[in-house]
């Protein structure tokens, strides 16, 4: 957070900085929604591992843009959830 407040920060590292903590907020904002079980096999074991998925079809998920903000957090957006829909 201080390299995004640094008047020295070059803007690479801005844009870099920028983009690492809109993915982090992402991926955060993302693990509140509802998860179900799902079992899966693993590749080359067969060993049965229990995990989760989430239980949101992401055909349901969409990303809203704000007028005027520059659209900061799309890109974090777009690394975590690819094909989703920016409206």
């Amino acid at each position: 957070m201080t390299a995004l407040r640094d008047e020295s920060t070059s803007l690479e590292d801005f844009r870099f900085f920028s983009d690492r903590l809109s993915t982090l907020l992402i991926e955060r904002a993302l693990n509140l929604l509802p998860t179900r079980p799902k079992q899966v096999k693993l590749g080359g074991t067969g060993v049965t591992y229990n995990g989760q998925e989430s239980a949101v079809s992401p055909a349901h998920l969409v990303g809203v843009s704000i007028l005027r903000s520059g659209c900061a957090l799309e890109s974090g957006l777009r690394q975590v959830c690819k094909d989703i829909a920016i409206g």
